[in-house]
């Protein structure tokens, strides 16, 4: 995970700023977000069709995970190393665009493999919470590394010129390449000899109702509500990053900002995840949606007031934001994923199957479909401004504008989504624990009533077919 958190960082943070503005290129990010999406979906049907015979002996899905790993460690190197040679910006669009495929293509699998086996890992409501807390904290850990190393480096530059740029770039891609590939080697290791048969094979799939499969999926109103949720949660995660360098460069004007911001952000982060905890025991907030509420009110607040209010020179004020934003994103992200695994416990309560990898590739799909066009459209809004060749030219006061008034748009939007949804969304503790005790017993041959559905009996396992299962 301390691998993965760098790779984040630098993917979300400093790749589109390092083609746009260090190489001249544009639309890398759109096309990395777009394959990562589509591929998801692909990768998370051929996993679960070849599951009896390709993880017979390696356990299911960690072959994927390995193989998928070592390709998204190359690709990601690859990516963000260009050759020095290339005369022609041709030949750079063209290695830049077939690196940033294949590693929009790994990285969709392995991110399909990883989410399938970590939800396996518990059911419990609580645990599964603090689980994904856990593992945030330690890829915040490896983000906040990956700053110090970013800021490092480019304190020590003379300037900001590609060489120099490629030169820190290089040094960063290519010590985060080897810890991703060596925690996924341990992650491999301590998981080989898992069996999770009993979780997962209780219907065998019928793969001509794949459709009929994926149009339960879409009749499960909590999956529709967290999609959304997630979806957003993505946007607003991937332009703000986005947006950090651009914001330091042309708003503030701090070239040590550009260098040492993240550190500051990850480092509240890491301290945020057990402020939260400490806020959610003295609220007494025991419900994830309300967390989410919470945190996401919180972060929208401070991005906001940032995006207004910081001008040139304000160094120590954005600081300030960029510390209380930090210290609620962990929350943020980490309560989201935690809620995907109690989705995937309603769909085994209502249709006898858990379909691990459809719904994490469909639920990363989605999700960053909507962030490449997020994505799509805050560079074209900022470059319309920052394009000499363009009709309308280079004009500063506008390009800033540009940039304020999308940092501020995506966090509120995603902020009055969340509030919308999370209102509806029916899913708390106490509804959980009566979905496990659901399934256990329709298992045992009993009917159970839905309890997102008060009056709707459900029929044992054993007397509907596969054709009603899926």
């Amino acid at each position: 995970m301390i691998g993965v958190g760098g790779m984040n960082l630098i993917s979300t943070i400093y790749t589109s700023y390092f083609y746009t503005n260090i190489v001249g290129l544009r639309n890398i990010h759109l096309t990395l977000m777009f394959l990562y999406a589509f591929i998801e979906i692909f990768f998370s049907y051929i996993s679960h069709k070849f599951k009896s015979k390709c993880f017979k002996t390696y356990g299911k899905r960690t072959s994927f995970l390995l193989f998928s790993a070592i390709i998204q460690a190359i690709s990601f190197f690859l990516f963000l190393n260009p050759p020095l040679k290339f005369n022609s910006i041709w030949h750079l669009k063209l290695w830049s665009y077939f690196w940033s495929i294949i590693f929009g293509i790994s990285w969709g699998c392995s991110e399909v493999a990883y989410h399938s086996l970590a939800s396996q890992l518990t059911y419990d409501y609580d645990e599964r919470t603090r689980l994904q807390l856990f593992t945030w904290y330690i890829s915040v850990v490896g983000s906040m590394s990956c700053s110090l190393l970013n800021g490092l480096l480019g304190s020590f530059s003379e300037g900001y010129t590609y060489k120099e740029k490629k030169k820190n770039m290089f040094i960063i891609t290519f010590i985060y390449s080897i810890l991703y590939l060596c925690g996924i080697f341990i992650t491999v290791l301590v998981l080989i000899n898992k069996d999770y048969k009993s979780k997962e094979d209780f219907v065998q799939l019928s793969y001509a109702n794949n459709y009929k499969m994926i149009k339960n999926m879409f009749n499960n109103r909590p999956f529709i509500l967290l999609v959304i949720c997630y979806s957003f949660t993505l946007l607003c995660g991937a332009v703000c990053c986005m947006l950090l360098p651009y914001f330091c460069r042309y708003i503030i004007e701090s070239n040590f900002l550009i260098n040492w911001s993240p550190l500051f952000f990850t480092t509240s982060m890491i301290i945020g995840i057990p402020f939260w905890i400490y806020i959610n025991k003295i609220l007494s907030i025991n419900e994830k949606k309300y967390k989410y509420i919470l945190s996401s009110g919180l972060l929208c607040i401070s991005l906001t007031t940032c995006s207004l209010v910081v001008h040139k020179n304000d160094d120590v004020l954005f600081l300030f934001f960029c510390i209380i934003g930090g210290v609620t994103t962990g929350s943020f992200f980490s309560i989201s994923e935690s809620m995907k695994g109690d989705v995937i416990d309603y769909n085994e309560f209502l249709y006898g199957i858990r379909n691990y990898t459809t719904y994490a590739g469909i639920f990363m799909c989605i999700s960053n479909i909507i962030a490449g066009i997020g994505l799509k459209l805050s560079l074209y809004y900022i470059n319309i401004f920052n394009d000499i060749n363009s009709r309308n030219g280079y004009n500063k006061k506008q390009f800033v504008r540009a940039i304020r008034s999308s940092l501020c748009t995506f966090i509120c939007l995603t902020f009055f989504v969340i509030l919308i949804t999370m209102f509806f969304y029916p899913i708390d503790k106490f509804n959980h624990k009566k979905i496990l005790h659901g399934i256990r017993m329709r298992k045992t041959g009993q009917c159970v009533e839905d309890p997102l559905n008060p009056g709707k009996i459900l029929l044992p396992f054993c007397k509907l077919n596969n054709s009603t299962f899926i």
